[in-house]
Order: structure tokens, then sequence, then C-alpha cells
């Protein structure tokens, strides 16, 4: 089983949180299983699973963001945007969400929606009302 990689977040108040993940991928699936200690033991805190599409633009889709223990501790630390943009540098594309919308079968929770707010307050993400979806470029690309 491969060593956890240590992730960095600034949470709410600017304050810095460690956590520690290891990748569970197969074909189209990856998903990062995010611990509280570098043991990678015990339950795991989060869970965020996106999905691979391989069209004319690859992209990233997150696919779900699961907060598997319900622990307010750990709210506002800032994982979820953290983990958006390792993705993006680590696959060297872009990440898209959900529909905001019910327009199709996938749905942008509130939760998620805001994590995507803060992003795109920050530079990091656009939303494209075209397309129904936040987009966050990988650094290379300007948003």
């Amino acid at each position: 089983m491969e060593h956890p990689t240590k992730i960095t977040t600034i949470g709410k108040g600017e304050k810095e949180h460690e956590f520690w993940f290891r990748l569970d991928s197969n074909r189209d699936e990856i998903s990062y299983l995010v611990y509280l200690n570098e043991k990678a033991i015990g339950n795991i805190f989060f869970c965020y699973r996106i999905k691979l599409k391989r069209n004319i633009r690859p992209h990233l889709w997150v696919n779900d963001m699961i907060d598997n223990n319900g622990n307010s501790a750990f709210s506002g630390t800032g994982l979820p945007e953290a983990l958006i943009e390792d993705a993006s540098t680590r696959f060297r594309i872009p990440v898209y969400s959900s529909n905001r919308t019910a327009k199709t079968n996938e749905h942008l929770t509130e939760q998620s929606d805001k994590v995507w707010r803060r992003l795109v307050k920050v530079k990091k993400a656009k939303y494209d009302e075209k397309m129904d979806r936040y987009i966050f470029k990988y650094p290379n690309e300007n948003v």
C-alpha cells in the first residue's frame, strides 16, 4: 500500500490544517481517501471522488465529496478546495463541477456550490454559464 501524502490546507481565519491522503483509482475514477494522521488508520474523514472524462477536452469531473464522519471539527478546513487544486495539478487537466441546475441527472449540492464559489472568489476557478458548471483550470492555464 502506498505511503500517504501530506496535504496542507488553509481554512477559516487563514488557519493551516494538515491531512494525509491516499489515492485509490481504477480506469475512470480516482478517490482521495483522506485521513487525520500519517499512519492513515482509523476512520476516513473525507472521501473525494473524481471521474476522468475522455472526450474531446479531457477533464476531471467532481463526482462526489463525502464527509464520512460528519464531525464538525473538520468544517472550515479548506480541504475540498485543496483537493480540487491537487487533482488538477497532479493530473494536469481541468476539474469540472457538476451542473448547478437540475437539467441533468447530476446536480451540484449547496455545500459543493459554496466550495466552488470560494474558488471563484480567489480567481482559481470560473463559472461557465453556457456549460452550467464551474471549472478549475490547472496552474498553467488562465481562468
